[in-house]
């Protein structure tokens, strides 16, 4: 298993994806997912920490948000 505990910048490689379930990530950096389309799922894990400015500014098309992290993290 490979930790990365921090995911900075626009997450390119999730710009278009069906589901996204991020293990061992402990930050979110500010922009990671904006305006980005995410058309299923995404999950917050329950080590996440940080949630940056403007992570999911622009996110469009979520169908299901699991927050597994402290939700107060939520901007």
């Amino acid at each position: 298993r490979v930790r990365i505990p921090l995911l900075s910048g626009r997450a390119r490689a999730a710009r278009w994806a069906r589901a996204l379930n991020l293990p061992g990530i402990e930050t979110i950096g500010d922009n990671a997912f904006r305006f980005s389309r995410i058309t299923g799922e995404l999950t917050l894990p329950e080590g996440l920490t940080s949630i940056g400015a403007g992570a999911f500014e622009g996110l469009t098309g979520l169908k299901k948000l699991t927050i597994l992290c402290d939700a107060s993290l939520l901007p």
